[in-house]
């Protein structure tokens, strides 16, 4: 069964981690953003070397960068219970092969998902192998669902994503597998098993299946 890399902090990923973020932004507003982090991808190994500074192991890292977002700001603009995932080849030596798509939550006002593209856009532009520069952005249904025992995390996109994560918990409820690593969201991730990680999107005409290979990494992150 793959596994899936979970980091901790105050945002994204699948890792479940108290997730804390607080950018001073040179071009946009000041955010501070609290709650979930979840990154979903094709390695197939635990200690992902992207991580790590690393290369990709298959070269290209297809990959789903989700955050639920518990309660932030984007300078005056509340982000609470809000979703947005970025999807696409998302690090590789290669940059002409980068692309990425933005969902943004459709829940989300008009208001709120320039701030959420904003937040995208400044973590996307930060990632060492280069820029991912004029990212398409999509306002979709994001659905997030966490069980009441802090396990099992799902995201869905009708029709295009859907993602399932079993975080591994010991007898004192501490996640059993936990790394150091060098991550926009935070620099201590867990590792969980990949149930699921489907994603089609005809209208960009990119897709794959990797789920439920063996010890694949993915990242929540927790508040």
């Amino acid at each position: 069964m793959r596994k899936i890399l979970i980091p901790c902090m105050a945002l994204f990923g699948i890792c479940l981690l108290p997730l804390s973020l607080t950018f001073p932004l040179p071009t946009t507003e000041d955010f501070d953003l609290q709650g979930i982090a979840i990154f979903q991808c094709q390695c197939v190994a635990h200690a992902c070397p992207c991580q790590k500074n690393g290369a990709p192991t298959h070269g290209t890292c297809e990959a789903a960068d989700f955050v639920h977002v518990s309660n932030g700001r984007y300078g005056n603009v509340r982000l609470d219970g809000l979703n947005a995932v970025t999807i696409g080849n998302l690090v590789d030596q290669k940059q002409d092969r980068l692309y990425a798509t933005v969902y943004i939550d459709q829940n989300a006002t008009a208001v709120q998902r320039q701030a959420l593209t904003s937040v995208e856009q400044f973590l996307n532009g930060a990632y060492v192998t280069g820029p991912l520069k004029e990212l398409q952005v999509k306002f979709v249904p994001v659905v997030f669902t966490e069980s009441r025992e802090r396990t099992t995390y799902k995201i869905a996109i009708p029709g295009i994503l859907e993602e399932q994560a079993f975080l591994r918990r010991d007898a004192s409820g501490n996640p059993v597998s936990t790394e150091t690593a060098m991550d926009g969201w935070a620099n201590v991730e867990h590792y969980a098993d990949n149930i699921k990680f489907g994603y089609h999107d005809n209208e960009v005409q990119k897709g794959w299946d990797h789920s439920g290979a063996l010890e694949s990494p993915a990242h929540p992150y927790r508040e």
